[in-house]
């Protein structure tokens, strides 16, 4: 029997190979996107949050810290119990509640200025459900809200290495590959910039994209990141 996603994910967040497992700073990406806020919005910073996949809770505590009200979002208990025995964020608590992504956001309509997807629109596989979570995270952002999503491109020397997903479609050239991170098991979807911009221009505008080049970690051992962070509004 095929362990869960969410046993896959409280088992790296023992292992802790994967930066995000650990790390208890802010994502650079976040702090480029609140930077933009104020040019994007004309409002100087966004008043409420959503963090899906918020993994130990390092940006929605940052998000808390800069005055939002937040709710975090994660499929690992392991994760959400490491939330919660971090603690607050400063001016508010996030709410940090268990949840799998890829069954619906149970959340009110229109309830976020800021929608931030840090590395976990990646690890959807299924085509139909990436379709979905776009829908869901068109719904719960308000008027003039902004999705932030970041993810590894498909020239990232991680992920690039890594083997083919069982049973993918590698070869279909109409496909965006999918692999398997042999050390965490769990998949992922490699995008090109274009690829991303194709899928999910049914729902978001991309506004902005941050294509990254940096030396990180992963699993113990340096490689070159090559990675996306891109700003998208909702199709009115």
């Amino acid at each position: 029997m095929q362990p869960s996603a969410r046993e896959l994910w409280n088992c790296e967040y023992q292992r802790r190979g994967i930066p995000s497992s650990y790390r208890g700073d802010p994502s650079t990406v976040l702090k480029w996107a609140l930077h933009n806020w104020p040019f994007l919005t004309g409002r100087p910073t966004p008043l409420t949050a959503l963090d899906s996949g918020c993994g130990t809770g390092r940006n929605a505590r940052h998000l808390a810290d800069c005055g939002a009200a937040v709710v975090g979002l994660d499929i690992s208990d392991a994760a959400i119990g490491e939330c919660v025995r971090r603690g607050t964020g400063g001016r508010q608590h996030p709410a940090y509640l268990l949840c799998d992504v890829t069954k619906g956001l149970p959340l009110r309509a229109e309830r976020f200025d800021l929608v931030c997807d840090i590395f976990v629109y990646k690890h959807i596989v299924d085509s139909d459900l990436r379709a979905m979570y776009r829908g869901e995270i068109a719904r719960v952002l308000a008027a003039n809200g902004r999705l932030l999503l970041s993810l590894a491109e498909e020239r990232d020397e991680y992920y690039a290495g890594c083997p083919d997903a069982p049973g993918s479609s590698a070869g279909d050239a109409d496909s965006n590959r999918v692999v398997l991170d042999p050390a965490a098991a769990v998949q992922s979807v490699l995008f090109s910039k274009d690829s991303l911009v194709a899928e999910m221009s049914d729902v978001f505008v991309l506004e902005m994209c941050w294509d990254r080049e940096q030396l990180g970690i992963m699993h113990g051992r340096q490689y070159v990141r090559r990675t996306m962070a891109t700003i998208w509004r909702a199709r009115q």
